[in-house]
């Protein structure tokens, strides 16, 4: 039957060459894996997958994570007994993206073909759907626990504000109860954030401040999150205007933004907050703009963690982590028209950039900025 077949590609005139073009043009991969457990062929589409020419190398040389697995198994087991198997494949690249295929794997001749299919769109879908379904739930979760905790900073302004009316206290004593009314006043709007986010509704700016004056207020409370052992420098254009983001989002943000900072140095070294005025951001409406960006000199992210940040319930934390801190942030910065950008270096740090539209007519700059606060470890 194979020489029948031959006989006939010979007599429509298709010689070899053209049956590798043609397997170079197909939108699945496709690979010949000879007794020797090298590489024979590799279309252009497996090549692509596999982000290295394979042909002439050994399966181990170019994917040295298979051996052990199902995978690399029942490639063996085809060389064994001849018998064809569809598996599904993980497949984790050095820069730690990930990707999903489905195997094919069949005896053709004294070689093995394993023809790749690339399923990581719908694996994708799918961990979405199940995502949706997860914030549905926590959704209903936190709408049940929202009275219980607001009773409890209930009981904790109302503690604070008797302990304050006391003539004999010191400036001291009263300026960490200040610190503390703050607090509880940002923990309520966080609490009013999270419903906004699982509800799938649109946060609404209301109390507004100028943010250079703002920056200055909160950054005592942001030292007290980060510890002694952390450096913050703060370096913020005077004048800058109030952004779209009422107070308690922006502490939200904030927050958010210099904890993950903090984890990211492990507890020491030093983070640095710059805010200034910018003008339309590439993407964004026409008009102007605050451009806040917190930098850690922390271990940074590889790709594959880089281009998962905003995805809800990720995180690199174990089970330390929520997953839910940026992409609240990036729903609360989308809702007010802005947008969030990172970039990181592994073994360097990372930057985030928050841009935010800033409230009434244009501002712009007119003294460079200014450091507002500088604490040594």
């Amino acid at each position: 039957m194979g020489e029948q077949q031959h006989t006939d590609f010979e007599a429509l005139g298709v010689d070899i060459a053209d049956l590798r073009g043609v397997l170079d043009h197909i939108i699945d991969g496709v690979q010949l894996i000879g007794p020797d457990l090298r590489y024979r062929y590799a279309n252009a589409v497996a090549d692509a997958y596999a982000r290295q020419e394979v042909v002439g190398r050994h399966v181990l040389e170019c994917f040295p994570q298979v051996e052990g697995t199902e995978a690399w198994d029942r490639l063996l087991h085809a060389f064994a007994t001849g018998e064809a198997s569809e598996i599904a494949y993980q497949h984790t690249y050095p820069d730690e993206s990930v990707a999903w295929f489905e195997l094919r794997i069949t005896r053709v001749g004294a070689c093995a073909m394993v023809h790749l299919i690339d399923v990581t769109k719908e694996k994708r879908l799918g961990r979405s759907l199940l995502e949706a379904q997860r914030l549905g739930a926590a959704g209903q979760l936190a709408g049940g626990m929202v009275h219980d905790f607001n009773n409890l900073l209930t009981t904790i302004s109302t503690l604070t504000e008797l302990a304050m009316t006391d003539g004999s206290m010191g400036a001291e004593a009263r300026t960490d109860l200040e610190r503390v009314m703050s607090t509880v006043r940002t923990a309520a709007g966080v609490t009013q954030k999270m419903l906004d986010y699982a509800a799938d509704r649109p946060s609404e700016a209301s109390v507004a401040a100028p943010l250079s004056g703002h920056l200055q207020r909160f950054l005592p409370t942001l030292e007290v999150l980060l510890g002694r052992r952390i450096e913050l420098l703060a370096e913020v254009e005077p004048d800058l205007g109030p952004t779209v983001l009422d107070l308690g989002a922006t502490e939200q943000l904030l927050m958010n933004l210099v904890i993950n900072a903090r984890d990211a140095t492990r507890g020491t070294g030093q983070i640095r907050i710059e805010a200034r005025a910018t003008e339309s951001p590439r993407g964004l409406r026409p008009g102007d703009y605050a451009e806040i960006t917190v930098t850690d000199g922390g271990r940074g992210m590889a790709a594959g963690v880089l281009e998962r940040v905003f995805e809800p319930f990720f995180t690199t934390k174990g089970a330390q982590g929520t997953g839910i801190g940026l992409s609240t942030c990036l729903r609360v910065v989308e809702d007010a028209g802005g947008t969030i950008r990172v970039t990181s270096v592994e073994g360097e740090g990372t930057s985030v950039t928050v841009l935010l539209p800033l409230r009434g007519s244009g501002l712009r700059r007119v003294r460079p900025p200014v450091v507002l606060a500088a604490r040594a470890s």
